[in-house]
């Protein structure tokens, strides 16, 4: 497999295993190990949209920058969301699902730079994704895809500047003829010197095969 899922155990032994990870030691993650690999992130949600005034709630799914990229997935219309939108001047845009529009868009030909209100904020449609991909996880569609960077606007669980939030979700594509171990290695390394304190030393990354939850080939 080249995708993995990743992991945090708090204890040397393995115990008290997180699925998730602070931002600040995502973009560590991510901007450590470039000549390895990619290291990605997402958070599912169910936000409340409204589109000509009418709402509805949908699955979601806020991602980073490089997301799309390292699942290989190009937009049917428009654009996918890319690094660009991780800034903190980036534009609040969103990226739909086939499906989505399909039942709440009719399929309008016209639909890229469209709005719809995303719990309160607007939001921009800037891309269709293809039929073919419905998701991480098979049977688990997401329709409506957010950079992750809009967290504190559209979810308020944090700021993601913060260290005290555990709330991002990681994954990992490994480049050709790099061995598991050596991702592995290099992410603990670079979990270590995130900005924890004594604690840090305690901490251990697990990663485990992603591709089996994946929805089709990659």
């Amino acid at each position: 497999q080249n995708i993995f899922s990743g992991r945090c155990t708090s204890t040397p032994d393995g115990q008290q295993i997180s699925n998730t990870f602070t931002y600040p030691t995502y973009c560590k993650l991510r901007d450590g190990c470039t000549n390895l690999g990619g290291v990605f992130a997402f958070l599912e949600h169910r936000p409340t949209i409204l589109y000509r005034q009418q709402p509805f709630t949908a699955d979601g799914l806020m991602v980073s920058g490089n997301f799309f990229s390292n699942l290989g997935i190009e937009a049917l219309l428009g654009r996918t969301i890319t690094p660009q939108h991780d800034k903190a001047s980036a534009e609040p845009v969103v990226v739909i699902s086939d499906s989505a529009w399909q039942r709440y868009f009719s399929r309008n030909p016209n639909i890229i730079g469209d709005t719809v209100v995303i719990n309160n904020n607007s939001f921009t449609i800037i891309g269709v994704l293809p039929q073919n991909f419905s998701g991480l996880e098979t049977g688990r569609r997401k329709d409506f895809y957010t950079p992750i960077t809009f967290q504190s606007v559209v979810e308020g669980l944090c700021t993601i500047e913060s260290y005290d939030h555990w709330w991002v979700q990681v994954m990992a594509r490994i480049k050709p003829g790099v061995h598991e171990s050596e991702l592995q290695n290099s992410l603990q390394t670079l979990l270590a010197q995130a900005e924890y304190g004594a604690s840090s030393g305690q901490m251990r990354i697990l990663l485990t095969d992603g591709s089996a939850g994946l929805s089709g080939p990659l």
